[in-house]
Protein backbone atom coordinates (compact mmCIF):
# COMPACT_ATOMS: atom_id res chain seq x y z
CA UNK A 1 0.00 0.00 0.00
CA UNK A 2 2.96 2.21 0.83
CA UNK A 3 4.37 2.11 -2.72
CA UNK A 4 0.88 2.65 -4.26
CA UNK A 5 0.66 6.28 -2.22
CA UNK A 6 3.53 6.69 -3.02
CA UNK A 7 3.40 5.86 -6.66
CA UNK A 8 0.10 8.11 -7.10
CA UNK A 9 1.50 11.20 -5.07
CA UNK A 10 4.65 11.87 -7.65
CA UNK A 11 2.63 11.08 -10.75
CA UNK A 12 3.64 14.63 -11.99
CA UNK A 13 6.26 16.39 -14.74
CA UNK A 14 8.00 17.71 -12.52
CA UNK A 15 11.86 17.87 -11.22
CA UNK A 16 10.82 17.01 -7.58
CA UNK A 17 8.60 14.47 -8.26
CA UNK A 18 10.65 12.41 -11.12
CA UNK A 19 13.65 12.86 -8.45
CA UNK A 20 10.95 11.23 -5.75
CA UNK A 21 10.53 8.36 -7.95
CA UNK A 22 13.54 7.89 -9.39
CA UNK A 23 14.37 7.15 -5.82
CA UNK A 24 11.62 4.38 -5.15
CA UNK A 25 12.01 3.20 -8.75
CA UNK A 26 13.32 -0.33 -8.35
CA UNK A 27 10.95 -0.86 -4.91
CA UNK A 28 8.11 0.18 -7.31
CA UNK A 29 8.57 -1.80 -10.07
CA UNK A 30 9.05 -4.63 -7.71
CA UNK A 31 5.43 -3.51 -5.51
CA UNK A 32 4.27 -3.81 -9.14
CA UNK A 33 5.24 -7.27 -10.04
CA UNK A 34 4.04 -8.65 -6.40
CA UNK A 35 0.91 -7.11 -7.22
CA UNK A 36 0.82 -8.70 -10.11
CA UNK A 37 1.47 -12.15 -9.36
CA UNK A 38 -0.89 -11.49 -6.45
CA UNK A 39 -3.55 -10.81 -9.41
CA UNK A 40 -4.46 -7.18 -7.78
CA UNK A 41 -5.08 -5.74 -11.18
CA UNK A 42 -5.88 -2.55 -9.82
CA UNK A 43 -2.73 -1.81 -8.19
CA UNK A 44 -0.74 -3.01 -10.96
CA UNK A 45 -2.74 -0.39 -13.13
CA UNK A 46 -2.16 2.19 -10.26
CA UNK A 47 1.33 2.23 -9.96
CA UNK A 48 2.16 1.71 -13.69
CA UNK A 49 -0.02 4.57 -14.09
CA UNK A 50 1.78 6.81 -12.06
CA UNK A 51 5.23 5.25 -13.77
CA UNK A 52 4.00 6.55 -17.38
CA UNK A 53 5.47 9.82 -17.94
CA UNK A 54 8.74 8.69 -15.94
CA UNK A 55 9.87 5.98 -17.46
CA UNK A 56 9.41 7.47 -20.94
CA UNK A 57 11.24 10.72 -20.59
CA UNK A 58 13.91 9.29 -18.06
CA UNK A 59 14.91 6.40 -20.70
CA UNK A 60 13.75 3.66 -18.77
CA UNK A 61 12.15 1.51 -22.30
CA UNK A 62 12.92 -1.46 -21.30
CA UNK A 63 11.06 -1.35 -18.47
CA UNK A 64 8.48 0.77 -19.96
CA UNK A 65 7.54 -2.02 -22.48
CA UNK A 66 7.80 -5.24 -19.67
CA UNK A 67 5.83 -3.41 -17.53
CA UNK A 68 3.42 -1.74 -19.74
CA UNK A 69 3.01 -5.45 -20.92
CA UNK A 70 1.83 -6.57 -17.81
CA UNK A 71 -0.37 -3.78 -17.08
CA UNK A 72 -1.94 -4.32 -20.60
CA UNK A 73 -2.65 -7.99 -19.20
CA UNK A 74 -3.68 -6.76 -15.72
CA UNK A 75 -6.28 -4.42 -17.51
CA UNK A 76 -7.35 -7.39 -19.42
CA UNK A 77 -7.81 -9.47 -16.56
CA UNK A 78 -10.18 -6.52 -15.17
CA UNK A 79 -11.80 -6.06 -18.38
CA UNK A 80 -11.32 -2.20 -18.34
CA UNK A 81 -11.52 -0.97 -21.67
CA UNK A 82 -10.36 2.44 -21.14
CA UNK A 83 -7.55 1.09 -18.95
CA UNK A 84 -6.91 -1.40 -22.21
CA UNK A 85 -6.77 1.47 -24.68
CA UNK A 86 -4.27 3.74 -22.80
CA UNK A 87 -1.61 0.48 -21.93
CA UNK A 88 -1.70 0.26 -25.66
CA UNK A 89 -1.18 3.81 -26.54
CA UNK A 90 1.46 3.62 -24.24
CA UNK A 91 3.12 0.84 -25.33
CA UNK A 92 2.63 2.30 -28.71
CA UNK A 93 4.79 5.59 -27.82
CA UNK A 94 8.19 3.56 -26.29
CA UNK A 95 7.85 1.58 -29.56
CA UNK A 96 8.07 4.61 -31.65
CA UNK A 97 10.70 5.82 -29.20
CA UNK A 98 12.85 2.94 -30.48
CA UNK A 99 11.97 3.06 -34.15
CA UNK A 100 9.60 0.29 -34.41
CA UNK A 101 7.17 2.21 -36.30
CA UNK A 102 5.14 -0.35 -37.71
CA UNK A 103 4.49 -1.72 -34.28
CA UNK A 104 3.59 1.55 -33.27
CA UNK A 105 1.22 1.96 -35.74
CA UNK A 106 -0.52 -1.24 -35.15
CA UNK A 107 -0.83 -0.72 -31.19
CA UNK A 108 -1.69 3.54 -31.61
CA UNK A 109 -4.77 1.75 -33.86
CA UNK A 110 -5.87 0.25 -31.93
CA UNK A 111 -6.24 2.88 -29.10
CA UNK A 112 -8.13 4.56 -31.53
CA UNK A 113 -10.24 1.56 -32.43
CA UNK A 114 -11.30 1.08 -28.44
CA UNK A 115 -11.60 5.18 -27.61
CA UNK A 116 -14.00 5.63 -30.16
CA UNK A 117 -16.46 2.54 -29.23
CA UNK A 118 -16.32 4.43 -26.23
CA UNK A 119 -16.96 7.62 -27.14
CA UNK A 120 -13.95 8.58 -24.96
CA UNK A 121 -12.70 12.07 -26.81
CA UNK A 122 -9.56 12.69 -24.98
CA UNK A 123 -8.34 9.29 -25.62
CA UNK A 124 -9.09 9.71 -29.37
CA UNK A 125 -7.25 13.42 -29.55
CA UNK A 126 -4.32 11.37 -28.03
CA UNK A 127 -4.27 8.50 -30.66
CA UNK A 128 -4.84 11.30 -33.21
CA UNK A 129 -1.81 12.95 -32.11
CA UNK A 130 0.61 10.09 -31.81
CA UNK A 131 -0.60 8.85 -35.19
CA UNK A 132 0.08 12.16 -36.79
CA UNK A 133 3.70 11.80 -35.48
CA UNK A 134 4.17 8.26 -36.70
CA UNK A 135 2.51 10.00 -40.48
CA UNK A 136 5.17 12.69 -39.86
CA UNK A 137 8.36 10.45 -39.45
CA UNK A 138 7.85 8.38 -42.60
CA UNK A 139 7.11 11.58 -44.42
CA UNK A 140 3.77 11.27 -45.08
CA UNK A 141 3.11 15.17 -44.11
CA UNK A 142 -0.23 15.98 -45.66
CA UNK A 143 -1.35 13.12 -43.45
CA UNK A 144 0.04 14.20 -40.32
CA UNK A 145 -1.08 17.66 -40.60
CA UNK A 146 -4.87 16.20 -41.24
CA UNK A 147 -4.24 13.69 -37.96
CA UNK A 148 -2.87 17.09 -35.92
CA UNK A 149 -5.44 19.40 -37.06
CA UNK A 150 -8.06 16.81 -36.26
CA UNK A 151 -6.69 16.14 -32.62
CA UNK A 152 -6.44 19.96 -31.84
CA UNK A 153 -10.00 20.51 -32.67
CA UNK A 154 -11.20 17.95 -30.22
CA UNK A 155 -8.34 18.73 -27.58
CA UNK A 156 -9.59 22.90 -28.03
CA UNK A 157 -12.92 22.09 -27.52
CA UNK A 158 -12.09 19.95 -24.11
CA UNK A 159 -9.98 22.78 -23.33
CA UNK A 160 -6.90 20.13 -23.01
CA UNK A 161 -4.29 23.03 -23.24
CA UNK A 162 -1.49 20.61 -22.58
CA UNK A 163 -2.28 18.63 -25.29
CA UNK A 164 -3.03 21.45 -27.41
CA UNK A 165 0.80 22.87 -26.98
CA UNK A 166 2.50 19.86 -27.81
CA UNK A 167 0.13 19.36 -31.21
CA UNK A 168 0.68 23.33 -32.19
CA UNK A 169 4.37 22.67 -31.47
CA UNK A 170 4.29 19.65 -34.04
CA UNK A 171 2.58 21.45 -36.33
CA UNK A 172 5.21 24.16 -36.26
CA UNK A 173 8.19 21.62 -36.95
CA UNK A 174 6.18 20.80 -39.89
CA UNK A 175 5.93 24.34 -41.50
CA UNK A 176 9.56 24.94 -40.60
CA UNK A 177 10.28 22.16 -42.58
CA UNK A 178 7.97 23.05 -45.68
CA UNK A 179 10.18 26.53 -45.11
CA UNK A 180 6.65 28.14 -43.76
CA UNK A 181 8.90 30.15 -41.80
CA UNK A 182 6.27 32.61 -40.48
CA UNK A 183 3.72 30.49 -39.72
CA UNK A 184 5.98 28.37 -37.42
CA UNK A 185 7.12 31.26 -35.70
CA UNK A 186 3.67 31.79 -34.56
CA UNK A 187 2.32 28.23 -33.84
CA UNK A 188 5.88 27.80 -31.55
CA UNK A 189 5.14 31.12 -29.81
CA UNK A 190 1.42 29.88 -29.57
CA UNK A 191 2.09 26.55 -28.02
CA UNK A 192 5.28 27.89 -26.08
CA UNK A 193 2.93 30.99 -24.27
CA UNK A 194 0.39 27.88 -23.41
CA UNK A 195 3.16 25.76 -21.76
CA UNK A 196 4.57 28.22 -19.52
CA UNK A 197 0.85 29.57 -18.63
CA UNK A 198 0.81 26.08 -17.36
CA UNK A 199 4.41 25.64 -15.95
CA UNK A 200 4.58 22.43 -17.80
CA UNK A 201 8.36 21.92 -18.19
CA UNK A 202 8.40 19.41 -21.39
CA UNK A 203 6.32 21.42 -23.41
CA UNK A 204 8.39 24.23 -22.53
CA UNK A 205 11.55 22.61 -23.20
CA UNK A 206 10.38 21.06 -26.43
CA UNK A 207 9.68 24.26 -28.07
CA UNK A 208 12.58 26.03 -26.76
CA UNK A 209 14.40 23.23 -28.64
CA UNK A 210 12.45 24.04 -31.95
CA UNK A 211 12.58 27.61 -31.55
CA UNK A 212 16.83 26.92 -31.17
CA UNK A 213 16.52 25.13 -34.66
CA UNK A 214 14.57 27.80 -36.61
CA UNK A 215 17.04 29.87 -35.13
CA UNK A 216 20.25 28.27 -36.28
CA UNK A 217 18.79 27.59 -39.63
CA UNK A 218 18.34 31.20 -40.27
CA UNK A 219 21.88 31.87 -39.43
CA UNK A 220 21.34 33.28 -35.77
CA UNK A 221 23.72 31.59 -34.04
CA UNK A 222 23.51 33.02 -30.65
CA UNK A 223 20.22 33.41 -30.31
CA UNK A 224 20.02 29.44 -31.29
CA UNK A 225 22.72 28.60 -28.59
CA UNK A 226 20.25 30.79 -25.59
CA UNK A 227 17.57 28.80 -26.96
CA UNK A 228 19.21 25.40 -26.77
CA UNK A 229 20.48 26.40 -23.31
CA UNK A 230 17.46 27.34 -22.08
CA UNK A 231 15.87 23.82 -23.46
CA UNK A 232 18.55 21.94 -21.82
CA UNK A 233 18.79 23.40 -18.24
CA UNK A 234 14.82 22.92 -18.50
CA UNK A 235 15.46 19.16 -19.67
CA UNK A 236 17.87 18.35 -17.49
CA UNK A 237 15.71 19.39 -14.42
CA UNK A 238 13.12 17.00 -15.20
CA UNK A 239 15.73 14.30 -16.63
CA UNK A 240 14.13 13.90 -20.22
CA UNK A 241 16.62 11.81 -21.60
CA UNK A 242 15.01 12.05 -25.83
CA UNK A 243 15.41 16.35 -25.64
CA UNK A 244 18.56 16.22 -23.87
CA UNK A 245 20.17 14.28 -26.26
CA UNK A 246 18.61 16.02 -28.98
CA UNK A 247 19.35 19.51 -27.57
CA UNK A 248 23.24 18.22 -27.30
CA UNK A 249 22.88 16.82 -30.70
CA UNK A 250 21.78 20.51 -31.72
CA UNK A 251 24.88 22.54 -29.84
CA UNK A 252 27.47 20.12 -31.38
CA UNK A 253 26.00 20.96 -34.89
CA UNK A 254 26.61 24.33 -33.74
CA UNK A 255 30.14 24.12 -32.27
CA UNK A 256 30.81 22.61 -35.38
CA UNK A 257 29.95 25.44 -37.82
CA UNK A 258 31.86 27.70 -36.05
CA UNK A 259 34.56 25.68 -36.47
CA UNK A 260 35.16 24.74 -32.70
CA UNK A 261 35.95 20.86 -33.58
CA UNK A 262 36.73 19.92 -30.36
CA UNK A 263 33.98 21.06 -28.70
CA UNK A 264 31.63 19.72 -31.29
CA UNK A 265 33.28 16.35 -30.80
CA UNK A 266 32.67 16.59 -26.87
CA UNK A 267 29.00 16.89 -27.40
CA UNK A 268 27.97 14.53 -29.96
CA UNK A 269 29.84 11.79 -28.19
CA UNK A 270 27.65 12.97 -25.33
CA UNK A 271 24.57 12.86 -27.49
CA UNK A 272 25.46 9.43 -28.91
CA UNK A 273 25.93 8.09 -25.47
CA UNK A 274 22.31 8.50 -24.38
CA UNK A 275 21.21 7.26 -27.65
CA UNK A 276 22.30 4.57 -27.75
CA UNK A 277 21.62 3.82 -24.02
CA UNK A 278 18.22 3.92 -24.97
CA UNK A 279 18.47 2.58 -27.75
CA UNK A 280 16.86 4.68 -30.26
CA UNK A 281 17.25 5.47 -33.67
CA UNK A 282 18.70 8.58 -33.31
CA UNK A 283 21.92 7.13 -32.22
CA UNK A 284 22.69 6.75 -35.75
CA UNK A 285 22.29 10.54 -37.00
CA UNK A 286 24.47 11.24 -33.88
CA UNK A 287 27.13 8.47 -35.47
CA UNK A 288 27.58 9.99 -38.30
CA UNK A 289 27.89 14.01 -37.13
CA UNK A 290 30.44 12.44 -35.02
CA UNK A 291 32.09 10.44 -38.07
CA UNK A 292 32.21 13.62 -40.07
CA UNK A 293 33.58 15.95 -37.34
CA UNK A 294 36.24 13.61 -36.47
CA UNK A 295 36.78 12.99 -40.21
CA UNK A 296 37.57 17.02 -40.70
CA UNK A 297 39.97 17.12 -37.55
CA UNK A 298 42.19 14.23 -39.01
Amino acid sequence: VYFLVYAHAHKQTTGEDFAALEAEKDNLLAAMDVAFARQNWENVMVIRNALEEFLDLRGYWDEAIQHGKQALQAARHADNEQAIARFTHNLAIIHRNRGSLAEARRLSDESLVIYKRLDNQSGIAVSLHHLAILAQNQGEIEEARRLYDESLVINKKLGNQKSSAITLNNLAVIAQNQGELTEARRLYDESLEISKKLGNQYGMALTLHELGRLAQNQGEIEEARRLYDESLEISKNVGNQKVIAGTLHQLGLLAGEEGNKSEAVRLFRESLSIFERLGSPNAEIARRSLARVEGDSS
